[in-house]
């Protein structure tokens, strides 16, 4: 019944790899990443495995330190994904977590195996997380607070932080690792660069205001936002 504890129970974000071969989903209430293998001809689907860092949801592999309700993990309120360029890593953006968790994908059968995550908040182990520099309780003004959205661009990973008012960037080492970079902010409480001299307290009317995704170009030269409150795409 409504899906609960399954690792589609209020889906926020699905990803397509570039071989077409794989679709992978991301699960709010079920803090679980799902996988699906794609028939290239038909584009018909086939549930394949999760990952899920939430004791409560069955059939589905735990990430390590999963916990009841996925509280205090990487995977805490899934609410995007997205897959790199060459498909070996996918990544995942926790909202309640301030994470960004990273997988390896197993580019001939799309397999995904759990590596680590990166947080903002104190509020999840360091054995879980990495933390970034300045890490906060709850995340609260860092350019990781309140995570919306992920994207994937070469040798660069950035995200698209709602209470931060920021876009984050995170440099990809061997494997795929992450490495937290710095970040841009229209709030001047947080802990970021700030964008121009339009830069206010909590970021009210400004372009970066609630910011709910990123996205970057093929070429990788530009990266774009949206905001839910300054209805705004910044550049």
């Amino acid at each position: 019944p409504d899906g609960g504890d399954t690792p589609l129970d209020l889906l926020r974000s699905v990803a397509v790899s570039a071989d077409g071969e794989s679709v992978y989903t991301a699960s709010e209430n079920s803090d679980a990443l799902a996988w699906f293998d794609r028939d290239a001809a038909t584009g018909e689907l086939e549930f394949q495995a999760c990952i899920t860092s939430d004791l409560g949801v069955g059939d589905c592999d735990q990430i390590p330190g999963a916990a009841a309700n996925g509280v205090s993990t990487g995977l805490d309120r899934l609410v995007s994904v997205a897959i790199s360029d060459e498909g070996e890593n996918v990544y995942t953006a926790s909202s309640q977590s301030d994470a960004v968790a990273r997988f390896d994908r197993d580019t001939n059968t799309g397999e995904l195996t759990y590596q680590d995550c990166i947080t903002s908040s104190t509020g999840v182990s360091g054995v879980l997380c990495d933390h970034i520099p300045n890490p906060t309780g709850q995340g609260v003004n860092t350019g990781l607070d309140a995570l919306r959205s992920v994207a994937v661009s070469r040798g660069s990973v950035y995200t698209a932080s709602f209470a931060g008012d920021a876009v984050a960037r995170f440099d990809r080492g061997a494997g795929g690792q992450l490495s937290y970079q710095d970040c841009i902010t229209s709030d001047t409480s947080v802990d970021c660069d700030t964008m121009t001299d339009d830069a206010v307290a909590s970021g009210t009317d400004t372009g970066l205001s609630g910011l709910q995704e990123v996205a970057v170009t093929d070429d990788g030269r530009s990266a774009y936002t949206a905001s839910v409150d300054g209805d705004a795409v910044a550049r």
